[in-house]
């Protein structure tokens, strides 16, 4: 790629850019409450004032769209990582709370209703600043016996935060060592100015962030993730309609001057100069240092400078440039590229839908039309509010000849002086019925709220507004806003996944060995949680689950309603989450402070466990565990396992045809059954199950520990066949005939 090439980009990202501001220029001045001028009929200019429906649906769309945080649910590609799903979800929950995503998300929906589309950014936070900039082993070492040359000749030296401190200190260290310095007659001198040097690297190497364990706090580490919405100021190749296939991205970035030239990050930015100042503090700093005077000299905090981070797809590179510069302040680095994550961490968010394009207009330039005629028939309303005072015939004739004209005018306007016409006799002054208001523009008002309702897919109930007379019509009104809804929520869905995706991908390459986190788990108890950098290093298949946005009274009821219908058949532990998401429903944002269930790792050792008896594999119940949690995960494990053999045990008996009156249906049955390998193992199974579930019924037994004890309300470990004779015609016996 040629500086040619870059500047060309650049000069067309300008442009890209302008044209987008046009686009929405207008959408954006209404949005802020300048609806423009009109002249009245006196020559008057008045500024039109109306309603700002696009606002109030602009904030109701954000609010029903990204009610709250999601649910996420994990599911490996690789097997043996079941286990550690729970663990996951834990963690990518906990960092879109910490790192406040919920924030992110929303500006990303406000871009999509105003510009067409939103963008999130996806990095690590070492990919700012810290990427790049540490110097390799062989570039430490020759700086480093360079300064030891330099501290040998007299000369100063200092340390630089981008140094490899812990190759300069072994070879400082070594330095001092070396017999040879004995003999100098300088050698006091030189060890005392090393060692000050040493303890300069010693301090930085102190202060860096340990790698394990590390404790996962907000701006506290920059191995953390980040997730930024970034606005419309990405930009692609305009002939490529999905950014996904642009041979590059271009993120465009206003910055402080300052910050730009004080980043390790940038290089050559010593002769960097302004392109535009922060025009309020701009003009206050002339005001305080010159007395009201202009100055051309302008303090660097207050100028900013227009930055362009290339993401070249053919290099598999990013660089960052500026348009005055031929020379990249940041030189094209491919170890900025996250390998496990495809096309780019940028991703694209849009509510519309145009053929041949990657997004349509904003959902706000369809509700413009409806508030411009909305803000003339106000300005309608106005005018004849303003003109409606009420007006007078008089008669002259039957006035006193002490009233003038201008005298009765003066006292009629003023409608609080309380002062006497002088009239000879009644009927002299008589009052004029004001022109009635035109009830066409009150129906065209109500139609023209309908036209910004559907067009947004917000129903009169979505906004507190009851606009129906039934229940059944205002079902039928609701049900139809919420197919564009619900349509929307799905994008947002979407959006997200491709997100934690490349979250987990940047973690999987640029993420700590390991973390420690402080999360409040689903049982409600706060509890440490260990992340492993093995817990990404395989592909995830995540699912992202959207709260319900719109939850009146009526979803509340029909809730309700489900819950005592269904209950008396639900799984018990299927049964404690309908419970928790229903109380979510109701606004209980913690529920499983009042719902126990068992702990994250608690889980994900019920599961490995069961994993490893699903493999064959005994496992030993141990002492201290939570015993009634570990009692309750094995016994539906193997009520699952039970109804496998069942569901087998059925398809024999109607492929063989056997009758449920020969007696020997259930041997023959059960031969045939125990050839088959999968059976053999699943009883196998069972029979490990069992032994493992009377452990830890022996053990909670003598360690006392409550039945009920972190599982809430538990179930008694279910029957399980042993595999002998017995036990096994039995449970054929029952099957074939049917009880």
């Amino acid at each position: 790629m040629t500086r040619e090439q870059v500047q060309a980009r650049i000069t067309l990202v300008k442009m890209q850019s302008e044209k987008r501001k046009e686009d929405v220029k207008e959408t954006l001045r209404m949005l802020q409450n300048d609806f423009g001028t009109t002249s009245q009929s006196d020559g008057q200019v008045v500024n039109l004032l109306a309603p700002n429906f696009m606002m109030s649906t602009r904030r109701q769309l954000v609010a029903q769209l990204y009610p709250a945080d999601p649910i996420f649910h994990c599911r490996p590609r690789v097997r043996g990582f079941e286990g550690r799903a729970k663990v996951l979800e834990t963690i990518l929950d906990y960092y879109w709370r910490e790192l406040k995503v919920k924030n992110q998300m929303r500006r990303a929906i406000d871009d999509a209703l105003i510009y067409g589309y939103g963008v999130i950014k996806v990095g690590m936070g070492s990919l700012e600043t810290k990427i790049g900039e540490e110097q390799d082993e062989e570039d430490a070492l020759e700086a480093s016996t360079i300064e030891n040359g330099r501290v040998i000749a007299g000369e100063g030296i200092s340390v630089k935060e981008t140094d490899n401190h812990e190759v300069h200190l072994q070879m400082h260290i070594e330095m001092m060592e070396d017999p040879s310095l004995l003999s100098m007659d300088l050698a006091a001198e030189i060890s005392g100015e090393l060692n000050i040097h040493i303890e300069e690297h010693q301090e930085f190497i102190e202060s860096k962030p340990p790698s394990f364990p590390t404790t996962a706090g907000r701006g506290a580490n920059y191995d953390w993730p980040f997730v930024e919405s970034v606005g419309p100021d990405v930009y692609w190749d305009p002939t490529v309609v999905d950014p996904q296939e642009s041979p590059y991205i271009i993120h465009r970035i206003k910055k402080r001057l300052k910050d730009v030239k004080d980043d390790p990050l940038y290089k050559n930015t010593e002769m960097l100069s302004a392109d535009s100042y922060n025009q309020e503090e701009y003009s206050s700093y002339n005001d305080a240092n010159n007395e009201g005077r202009f100055s051309s000299y302008v303090p660097e905090e207050l100028g900013t400078i227009m930055i362009y981070e290339m993401w070249d797809a053919v290099e598999r590179s990013v660089s960052t440039w500026v348009e005055s510069e031929e020379d990249p302040i940041r030189p094209p680095d491919k170890e900025a590229w996250p390998i496990f994550i495809e096309g780019y961490p940028f991703h694209w968010l849009n509510l519309t839908d145009m053929p041949n394009e990657v997004h349509g207009p904003g959902v706000m330039e369809y509700l413009k039309w409806p508030q411009k005629f909305l803000m003339r028939i106000y300005s309608e309303l106005g005018t004849h509010s303003d003109r409606s005072g009420v007006k007078f015939e008089v008669d002259e004739n039957r006035l006193s000849q002490r009233e003038t004209q201008d005298s009765i005018e003066a006292k009629l306007a003023d409608p609080t002086s309380h002062v006497a016409l002088f009239v000879q006799e009644g009927g002299a002054i008589k009052p004029i019925q004001p022109a009635m208001v035109d009830p066409t523009k009150m129906q065209l008002i109500g139609l023209l709220q309908g036209v910004i309702n559907e067009n947004s897919g917000l129903s009169a109930q979505m906004r507190g507004v009851s606009g129906s007379d039934t229940a059944t019509q205002a079902s039928i009104m609701a049900s139809a806003s919420n197919i564009l809804v619900t349509d929307s929520i799905d994008r947002i869905q979407s959006f997200q996944e491709g997100i934690v995706g490349t979250v987990i991908g940047e973690l999987r390459q640029f993420g700590p060995e390991e973390q420690l986190f402080y999360v409040t788990g689903p049982s409600g108890v706060d509890e440490w949680m260990n992340y492993s950098m093995a817990d990404v290093q395989v592909a995830w298949q995540v699912e992202v689950e959207m709260p319900a946005p719109f939850q009146n009274e009526r979803d509340k009821q029909e809730w309700l309603n489900m819950f005592h219908m269904f209950s008396p058949i639900m799984d018990p532990v299927g049964k404690q989450q309908f419970m928790l998401d229903g109380m979510r429903l109701f606004g209980i944002k913690n529920p499983g402070i009042y719902v126990q269930q068992p702990s994250v790792e608690v889980q994900s050792n019920i599961e490995s466990e069961n994993k490893l008896m699903q493999m064959g594999a005994p496992v030993q119940a141990r002492a201290g565990e939570k015993h009634p949690a570990h009692i309750e995960g094995h016994s539906r494990a193997a009520q699952d396992w039970n109804t496998t053999i069942q569901n087998n045990i059925g398809q024999l008996v109607e492929q063989s045809g056997i009758s449920p009156d020969d007696p020997d249906g259930p041997k023959i049955v059960e031969q045939q059954l125990m050839q088959n390998p999968q059976t053999q193992q699943i009883l196998q199974s069972l029979e490990l199950a069992k032994v493992h579930i009377e452990e830890h019924q022996q053990l909670m037994q003598q360690e006392g520990q409550a039945s009920g004890e972190g599982a809430g309300q538990r179930r008694q470990a279910v029957p399980l066949p042993t595999g002998n004779q017995g036990r096994t015609s039995s449970i054929l016996s029952n099957q074939i005939q049917g009880t």
